[in-house]
């Protein structure tokens, strides 16, 4: 039997509650979002370019637990312990915080793709690039809510779509920017 730490409980328990909390923060912005759609609400609208930069920031912060599990399971790169074990408690520290932050920035994209379509948007490379990057963001998210709750799901597969995310974010990045 595997005697837990302190510090293993409380990443549990903080991931258990962050989960709950961010699920529920992102279904607050998805009912927003439904009330801003219906006739009953304000004309409200709110600034694309500063949910866009927020979102980013929090998909950087969300990619970050991905990159540095990426080289933590690498044989090829070569890491002295000290900075492997480093490493490994940044990554056990940062996988709570990993799917809150996914979850939070995918309601702030879905309000920066409201404050778009508020505009009166045609369908350009920016809206298309930013569709096909919203599509695979929720993929993502939906298989990523998967993966807690089904031990079939394959965690590959979420590395690949969390690949192809980050390519088109990158190609709607560049023709923003």
């Amino acid at each position: 039997m595997i005697r837990q730490t302190r510090l293993d409980r409380f990443l549990a328990r903080f991931e258990t509650i962050g989960n709950s909390i961010s699920f529920y923060i992102l279904l607050l912005i998805v009912i927003l979002g439904i009330w801003i759609l219906t006739p009953f609400a304000p004309d409200w609208r709110p600034n694309g370019k500063v949910f866009g930069i927020t979102a980013m920031v929090f998909a950087i912060f969300t990619m970050l637990h991905g990159i540095l599990w990426f080289f933590l399971t690498r044989d090829y790169i070569k890491m002295p312990k000290k900075a492997r074990a480093s490493l490994t408690m940044t990554v056990r520290i940062l996988r709570p915080l990993h799917m809150m932050s996914g979850l939070f920035a995918l309601g702030i994209v879905l309000i920066h793709a409201y404050a778009f379509v508020k505009t009166g948007y045609g369908w350009n490379r920016y809206s298309i690039s930013g569709a096909l990057s919203l599509l695979t963001l929720s993929i993502l998210a939906i298989d990523g809510i998967g993966l807690m709750s089904s031990p079939f799901l394959s965690r590959v597969v979420h590395r690949w779509i969390a690949v192809l995310f980050t390519a088109l974010l990158a190609i709607h990045l560049w023709y923003v920017l």
